[in-house]
């Protein structure tokens, strides 16, 4: 089990397992319950099995920077309370399932730097708590730049993707047009500056 040795023992919530995070208090099945798996970086290797959708009131799963292959699976479709979800810096295949467009409540999502190729669903235009995040907005503006240099990818013309690019056209002007403000400001106080000094 090497990093996780200790999960072999004991309740997870109670014995504090590696990376384990719970609620603080019983939910109302009157159980402990886990929050959080907090697994970054510890060379875990093997796949993401199915049970993984069993954990209902999971909230936050972070799998980055391992060595985790094979598929994403769908049945993380069905934790839905998710509301992070990192699983970049693996070597994860395939393409995304389908259901993670269907987490009423996923905020970010980071699968980059795996081995993911095929089409993004289109459920993902589902994803409004993502889409509502600005720092994620970025991010997926920066994605849709870059997909189409990355040959094993391809984004599904969604409204939700065309709403993107326009966004991302509209802030690209706004920051040609900014640059241009800038440098006419600039040119202004040259000229003023020179015609200070001719007059002196």
């Amino acid at each position: 089990m090497g990093n996780l040795s200790n999960w072999i023992r004991g309740d997870p919530c109670t014995s504090r397992w590696t990376g384990v995070l719970c609620f603080n208090e019983t939910l109302i099945d009157g159980y402990l319950h886990a929050q959080e798996l907090q697994l970054m970086n510890l060379s875990l290797s093997g796949i993401l099995v199915p049970e993984i959708g069993s954990l209902a009131y999971m909230e936050r799963l972070n799998f980055m920077w391992n060595k985790i292959i094979g598929s994403i699976p769908k049945e993380i479709g069905n934790t839905k309370s998710l509301v992070l979800l990192l699983l970049n810096g693996n070597l994860l295949t395939g393409s995304p399932p389908d259901e993670l467009g269907f987490l009423p409540n996923l905020g970010r999502i980071q699968i980059d730097q795996d081995h993911i190729s095929g089409p993004l669903p289109a459920s993902f235009a589902n994803l409004n708590n993502t889409s509502n995040n600005i720092q994620d907005l970025f991010a997926f503006l920066s994605e849709i730049a870059n997909a189409a240099e990355h040959p094993h990818l391809s984004i599904p013309e969604t409204g939700f993707v065309r709403k993107r690019k326009q966004q991302q056209q509209l802030l690209r002007s706004f920051v040609f047009a900014l640059a241009g403000a800038a440098m006419e400001f600039a040119g202004l106080t040259v000229r003023h500056a020179r015609a200070n000094k001719n007059s002196s």
